[in-house]
């Protein structure tokens, strides 16, 4: 072995708890943290692309050395100049920018060799022949899927060497120019060089995965800002009424509920742009700009006040955060620091940074630690596995095809699966593997029952439809007004929101059921049902909480059709129960059968369709799992 490959074997090898090699590479098998950092770095075509802005801007507000202008808009403006330069000349290892770079100390582990084995590298230039050639042929597809990493990662780097080769001339005019580029060339690693960190800390990443690159990251950041505070200071001031007139934007030119339908964690993670136009569902869509992990606090703080501001001047209502918003907030900005911090962070935040972990919990404690949210809010007792996202255009096929076969949640496993090979929004590699998964499974199995992929008759044009809806998410989504329905609440608020909104709808049940008894009587024997709602019934129901208009209003025709059509009382459990399931399950107490072909079970199906009741496929299918289990 060379002595410039032994050094580098050593230098991996060391372990703050003295691991052997063995042990070392038994944790990072266990914890499935390999997978995960070749799906998310090595191999992740769009990754540095979309990571670019953030560490643009990070660069531009902690490198106070490198770009010392005060004024930030001239900074910014320096910057991108310079990022031009360097993508060209990372894209050209010949071009003389690079070499100079290279020569003068630049090299270094890069994010984007996360997941590709660097001791394998090594190994490999001791080995015969043919295990060269095919170790040549998978190092070429990798370094042709990171590709982009490679070049955005390198010219970032390219556009801090050769600005701090400019100021160190202006702060040390006496040295020569050899000494100065050995000197801006360190200036560019300090941006972040991820084969620096203890041997701890390398220790740890063997489980928790990027667990070194983020200690690295921070460190970088925190010397940054010390070196010069009064400039970092005056720049994130500047950030904050950039951050304010973005803000201003979403809430004056746009409804202040689109703002209030994107996720928190989405708003966390990402400066938001609203866009003047909506989807097929009829959702404002926007564009997401990554934020840099360690500048998130300060952004969501600025966003936060702003948002409260403005919140008041264009409404005179005072935004208030609740205990929990802030609670939820600071968890999602914590997680940006690699470290747990007692008292503070949750078990589980620590734990999850273990992909192995991470997808333990998610398949079988239904939470999400990273969004801090239920990943299933179909998982009930009385709900099979395989029917949770089954009607959820966002489940993949595939999914819902396992998930039946072997009855398990077809929701849970995606998000499971996702903790190591990341969602396809996230994932060139996993959407194409999504696409040809669907596929097959579209083209070879038949679910019993219907999915929303079902409406499509071609297989080939419902693959290529999530392909496309992947590839947009992930810079450009839609708001999501249920997100709020996912998150996990305290078991205490559960039960409190639960009670207090049983007494609501036990009050409005009674007020429309007097409306509806008193309208029912005006009817004439075997007239219709009059179209529409009466004035006054109209007025109550605009007066309620718009998330429960829809259902006060069935409320009143359910009642109204009952009384006219004199509906037996038994039927009411079923028309105001909440889901199909709890319907079918009323209905079985009502009737006695669910067999459909019976005389009986029919003419109750018609009685409840006089009062308005839709028997939709889902209460035919909850019907039929109860029939037959009644017949074992």
């Amino acid at each position: 072995m060379k002595a410039e490959d032994y050094k580098q074997w050593q230098d991996l090898e060391k372990s703050y708890f003295n691991l052997s090699p063995g042990v070392k590479a038994l944790f990072k098998g266990l914890s499935l943290s390999p997978i995960l950092k070749l799906q998310a770095t090595g191999i992740n075509p769009l990754f540095g692309l979309f990571q670019m802005p953030a560490d643009f801007v990070r660069v531009v507000l902690t490198r106070g050395r490198v770009y010392d202008d005060l004024f930030l808009p001239t900074s910014l403006l320096k910057a991108a100049g310079d990022l031009t330069r360097g993508l060209y000349a990372a894209t050209k290892e010949s071009n003389e920018l690079y070499r100079d770079w290279i020569k003068h100390g630049g090299a270094m582990q890069f994010l984007f060799q996360y997941g590709t084995d660097t001791k394998a590298r090594i190994i490999n230039k001791h080995r015969g022949d043919v295990a060269r050639r095919l170790f040549k042929i998978k190092d070429l597809t990798f370094s042709t899927l990171s590709f982009l990493n490679n070049a955005t990662e390198v010219g970032m780097r390219l556009a801090i060497y050769q600005r701090a080769i400019k100021t160190l001339q202006k702060e040390y005019p006496n040295l020569d120019i050899e000494t100065i580029k050995f000197m801006a060339a360190s200036e560019s690693r300090k941006f972040a060089d991820f084969h620096q960190g203890g041997a701890l800390s390398k220790d740890i990443d063997n489980l928790a995965a990027y667990f070194n690159a983020g200690v690295v990251t921070t460190k970088a950041t925190l010397d940054g800002i010390k070196d010069n505070p009064v400039l970092f200071a005056g720049k994130i001031g500047q950030m904050f009424l950039f951050i304010s007139g973005l803000m201003a934007y979403n809430l004056s030119y746009f409804d202040a509920d689109d703002w209030d339908d994107i996720p928190d964690w989405e708003k966390s993670r990402y400066h938001i742009i609203l866009l003047p136009f909506l989807d097929e569902d009829g959702n404002r869509m926007y564009i997401r700009i990554k934020k840099d992990y360690a500048m998130m606090p300060f952004f969501t703080m600025a966003e936060m006040a702003s948002e409260s501001s403005l919140v008041y001047s264009l409404t005179g209502k005072k935004k208030e955060y609740s205990d929990q918003d802030i609670r939820r907030i600071f968890e999602l900005n914590s997680q940006s620091i690699p470290f747990f911090i007692p008292g503070l962070d949750k078990p589980s935040s620590i734990v999850s940074r273990v992909p192995s972990a991470n997808l333990a919990i998610k398949y079988f404690g239904n939470y999400d630690t990273f969004r801090n949210r239920v990943v299933s809010p179909d998982k009930k007792d009385d709900l099979p596995e395989y029917l949770e996202g089954a009607y959820d255009e966002k489940v993949e096929y595939f999914y819902k095809a396992l998930g039946y076969g072997a009855e398990l949640s077809p929701a849970r496993l995606k998000a499971a699966a996702e903790s190591v090979i990341l969602s396809p929004s996230s994932s060139e590699v996993t959407n194409l593997a999504y696409f040809l998964a669907d596929y097959v499974a579209m083209s070879t199995y038949d679910l019993p029952y219907d999915v929303p992929e079902s409406k499509l008759e071609n297989v080939m044009d419902v693959s290529l439809k999530n392909l496309e809806r992947n590839t947009v998410m992930r810079g450009m989504r839609s708001v999501n007004p249920d997100w709020k329905t996912y998150i996990q609440q305290e078991e205490g608020e559960v039960k409190r929101i639960k009670q207090v909104e049983a007494e609501e709808d036990f009050i409005i049940r009674k007020e429309l059921g007097l409306k509806a008894k008193r309208d029912a009587e005006k009817l004439k024997e075997g007239q219709g049902i009059p179209s529409g709602l009466p004035q006054d019934v109209k007025e109550y129901v605009q007066k309620l909480p718009e998330q429960k208009r829809k259902r006060a209003a069935n409320t009143y025709i359910y009642q109204l059709r009952s009384k006219h059509f004199k509906l037996d009382a038994g039927y009411y459990p079923i028309l105001f129960a909440r889901t199909s399931t709890e319907a079918a399950k009323q209905f079985e107490l009502f009737v006695g059968s669910t067999n459909v072909n019976d005389p009986e079970v029919k003419e109750a199906i018609r009685d409840l369709t006089k009062a308005g009741f839709y028997v939709d496929k889902e209460f035919k299918f909850a019907l039929s799992k109860l029939n037959k289990e009644s017949k074992k």
